[in-house]
């Protein structure tokens, strides 16, 4: 009897087990319920930081309980998410985490019930999203073999049948690429009196490192203070091993070398900087090196006339190498009577002369296309061609074009054109798109950390990077960003929008329905370090088949320039008056 009742009392034990192991933890509880009202929410799904809270909660669920049936159930969730957030961002990257999740499911998981599901929706990403029908048949393949009575191996069978002539041909070798090196393959500059750029360009993405050494008086070669990068697994062709002179007040030469058989390194001697800042670029590979100073005279010709000791230069490399703590500057730095600096707005009263017109895109880059066959670079073109022609006949200023014809010209050397022709304005012209084919409307950009999703994913397409670059940019401006850059560009963007719309309307009542997306701000890449207002115009979504058609027609696009080139008067009235 007693043995019974000890066996009774360890079954009870066991099922009361089993029950609490089925009900779902708290955190997934939380987890399932972030989720729904995140799905349930069109305000919620247009910020990536929300998207971003949900999985998050998942992600702890998997790392806190990795054993419990909510583990499989939490990864599942995380690859449903990351492939939802890519209808919205067309980021490859989110796309890639969401192939990762639904991975980890079928590997570490293999008994769940999600197991055939995660592997059939890896089937669907292929298919649907990559068109990688390769990639597809196998994954197709793999839910027939391994969940023959799963649920989805009905669907599965159906299309291992219609991706029959992609299946991999048996007994053909499966060739596995070897690591090959990044060749450096060209460094380039652009400078201007307060800020210089230097570029260089690899074969493909290498892993790098930068640093900022002080001078060495004692050395040899009495070294001055410098910045280098080193990159890895890299190999440094001829034509970019040449020492590049400078010699513009702020750096004074770039020496690319082969530091090792694995390093190339490239150092950048300093003549005098505040500031600076690396970073990368992608589509070509390329590492971004943005040094910030004061207007002078470079040293070597101030060496030429007269011996000059400069503490001041001394005293703000140790700053930089003592914690690289950014240039602090107050709202209104330098606006009160007895500030001897004028400010930007007063600079440009004195006189605004030249303006730099960027048609984006162009060459092997065609930017957004349209059903109907529209191409980005050709319609902003005609744009920038129109604007530039009225700005020189109505307002008698200077234009200078990034791109004449159908040129590819990286957006580094976009800005430093921009830097290089000291101009005083900078707008870059683009055409929207997305995958929501009702989105329609005209809106203008500024330099700042994304607004909204939709300013994110604005920016993500035209930066060509994933969101991991994308989230390393927008860390940089808070950095980089010069207050009354920023306020001067939101007034010449406020301008713009508002003239833009108004003139889009005026067109004999034809667009009366035009919708004012507003002012936004993202962190686009071409508005980085231009030193004065700068704007990226949004003129109209190729991606709506009401707008598609207006782009097609000349009489809208040119309402498109005159309303740039008014909202451009109407900010230099502004800035007259402002510095008088």
């Amino acid at each position: 009897m007693k043995k019974g009742l000890f066996l009774t009392a360890i079954l009870a034990v066991f099922l009361w087990a089993q029950v609490a192991a089925a009900k779902p933890s708290p955190l997934y509880v939380s987890a399932q319920k972030s989720y729904k009202s995140l799905m349930a929410s069109p305000a919620k799904k247009k910020y990536r930081e929300n998207w971003f809270n949900v999985i998050k909660k998942f992600e702890k669920v998997v790392k806190k309980t990795p054993r419990s049936p909510d583990a499989p159930s939490a990864l599942f969730s995380i690859g449903s998410l990351y492939n939802s957030l890519y209808n919205h961002s067309l980021l490859r990257d989110d796309l890639d985490k969401s192939l990762e999740a639904f991975s980890d499911v079928v590997k570490k998981y293999p008994s769940s019930s999600l197991a055939d599901d995660a592997q059939f929706e890896l089937g669907e990403i292929y298919r649907t999203k990559l068109g990688d029908n390769k990639s597809a048949y196998l994954a197709y393949s793999k839910v027939v073999k391994r969940f023959p009575r799963g649920d989805k191996a009905k669907s599965a069978r159906h299309w291992v049948r219609k991706l029959e002539e992609f299946k991999p041909q048996e007994g053909k070798p499966i060739s596995v690429k070897k690591e090959t090196k990044a060749f450096v393959r060209k460094i380039d500059y652009w400078t201007n009196p307060d800020s210089t750029r230097v570029s260089i360009e690899t074969s493909r993405d290498a892993p790098y490192s930068f640093h900022l050494l002080s001078a060495e008086p004692g050395k040899k070669k009495d070294l001055r203070p410098r910045i280098y990068v080193d990159i890895s697994n890299a190999v440094l062709s001829k034509d970019a091993s040449r020492t590049i002179p400078i010699k513009d007040g702020l750096l004074t030469q770039v020496r690319p070398s082969q530091f090792d058989d694995r390093t190339v390194r490239v150092v950048m001697d300093i003549d005098s900087i505040d500031d600076y800042t690396v970073f990368n670029l992608t589509n070509p590979f390329r590492v971004i090196i943005d040094v910030k100073g004061e207007p002078r005279i470079p040293a070597e010709i101030m060496r030429e006339e007269e011996p000059v000791t400069v503490t001041e230069d001394k005293t703000q490399i140790e700053k930089l190498l003592e914690g690289r703590e950014p240039i602090e500057m107050g709202p209104d730095e330098g606006t009160s009577p007895e500030s001897k600096e004028i400010t930007m707005y007063q600079q440009l009263g004195l006189g605004v002369k030249k303006i730099v017109i960027d048609p984006g895109h162009g060459g092997e880059d065609p930017g957004a296309k349209s059903k109907g066959g529209l191409k980005e670079k050709d319609i902003v073109l005609k744009i920038a061609k129109k604007l530039g022609e009225k700005i020189k006949k109505e307002l008698d200023l200077d234009v200078v074009m990034t791109r004449e014809g159908d040129t590819f010209i990286p957006l580094e050397g976009r800005t430093g054109i921009a830097m290089k022709e000291r101009g005083d304005i900078f707008v870059s012209i683009h055409a929207n798109s997305s995958r929501n084919k009702k989105l329609r409307g005209v809106s203008t950009y500024v330099l700042h950390p994304a607004s909204d999703f939709e300013a994110s994913a604005v920016a993500a397409r035209e930066n060509a990077v994933s969101t991991k670059a994308l989230s390393e940019l927008q860390d940089l401006l808070p950095k980089i960003l010069r207050p009354d850059n920023y306020r001067e560009s939101r007034k010449l963007a406020r301008c713009v929008q508002d003239s833009l719309v108004k003139s889009i309307k005026s067109i004999k009542g034809a667009y009366p329905n035009v919708r004012d997306i507003g002012v936004k701000e993202g962190p686009f890449f071409v508005l980085m370090n231009s030193g004065k207002p700068a704007i990226l115009v949004e003129v109209s979504f190729l991606s709506n088949p009401e707008e598609e058609k207006r782009l097609s027609d000349d009489g809208y696009l040119d309402s498109i320039a005159e309303g740039i080139l008014k909202g451009i008067e109407v900010y230099l009235k502004e800035i007259k008056v402002a510095a008088t």
